[in-house]
């Protein structure tokens, strides 16, 4: 079985001479590279050029933080403090994406779409917990979405709602602003919105130590170099 390596975008130049090498220099800027154990080397596109969003530029506001390995592609739209935190992926190629003010998606989290159907909006004042997935279904303002929930198309969360950690909320559901199992008590409702605020500090703490990830060219956000911004 032959050996696989995949390199980086960025990756080192692989040597080549003339206008090969320039051929290829090109090429690395929106392409990865594979190289087999043989020596040939296979172009593999990032994205399937046919993708209906990836011509949108992503809109961040000035206020949000970007952790590095977070990445941001397509019609996406991140509210004023808002936080993308390591390892999460917002991909909004094939419907668009709203992230609320001041929410924050915590590490490992996937927010996608369903094709030209259902997009992905979550509210302000959300914190969706470690290794959450949101596809295609509506957070309101004020919910906390626990570690590793999956809440699936068509879903809508109302406000000020609980999803427990590991729930699943099936594709159509509709969950009426803080009810399902039970309504919350004043004091649940108040410790989504104290997480929310703990985020922004958070951030605030990352960056008075000097880290401002978005300035260092820390995560990536996208289109690729073949996009156009609106």
């Amino acid at each position: 079985m032959k050996r696989i390596q995949f390199y980086p975008m960025e990756a080192a130049a692989i040597p080549a001479r003339g206008a090969e090498q320039k051929r290829r220099r090109k090429q690395r800027k929106s392409m990865a590279v594979a190289h087999r154990g043989d020596s040939s080397k296979i172009p593999i596109p990032v994205f399937p050029m046919s993708l209906p969003r990836l011509d949108h530029a992503p809109q961040i506001h000035d206020s949000v933080f970007l952790a590095p390995g977070c990445v941001v592609i397509g019609e996406v739209t991140l509210g004023e403090f808002s936080s993308v935190w390591f390892g999460t992926v917002v991909r909004g190629d094939v419907h668009f994406i709203r992230v609320g003010a001041r929410s924050n998606l915590q590490d490992r989290v996937v927010v996608h779409t369903t094709r030209e159907k259902f997009p992905t909006v979550i509210g302000d004042d959300v914190t969706v917990g470690h290794g959450a997935v949101l596809h295609g279904c509506t957070i309101g303002n004020r919910v906390l979405v626990g570690m590793s929930a999956t809440i699936m198309d068509d879903a809508e969360i109302g406000d000020d709602c609980i999803v427990a950690a590991g729930a699943l909320v099936t594709p159509g559901t509709k969950i009426p602003p803080g009810k399902v199992k039970r309504p919350l008590t004043p004091g649940e409702i108040a410790s989504v919105a104290q997480s929310a605020r703990n985020y922004c500090d958070y951030v605030q703490a990352y960056r008075v130590r000097g880290f401002n990830p978005v300035q260092s060219g820390g995560p990536l956000v996208w289109p690729a170099p073949w996009n156009k911004p609106r």
